[in-house]
């Protein structure tokens, strides 16, 4: 049972394409190599970039690594807390 999806891909694939469609590959992998030829001399500025990149990792590892300081005290389960549910709700009245 075709549906009306499947008709219209047969018709699509068996419709005639635009003559330069059989030229694309071509003149897309000739872009390509022109692109590639175009940025032939900046590997000094990829490198650059790549190590500051890797700098500002390395930095930002290493203060997240740094020591926070801990709290003195820990609230124990047993105290009354300023912040629990209930005495948030008792305020409110």
């Amino acid at each position: 049972m075709d549906t009306q999806f499947d008709l219209t891909l047969r018709r699509l694939s068996q419709g005639l394409t635009h003559p330069r469609l059989a030229d694309i590959e071509s003149t897309v992998l000739q872009r390509i190599a022109d692109a590639r030829a175009g940025r032939a001399g900046q590997w000094r500025l990829d490198a650059l970039a790549f190590l500051g990149a890797l700098l500002i990792g390395l930095g930002g590892a290493v203060a997240m690594a740094a020591p926070t300081a801990v709290a003195a005290t820990v609230a124990s389960l047993g105290g009354i807390s300023h912040l629990a549910p209930s005495s948030l709700l008792e305020r409110g009245r």
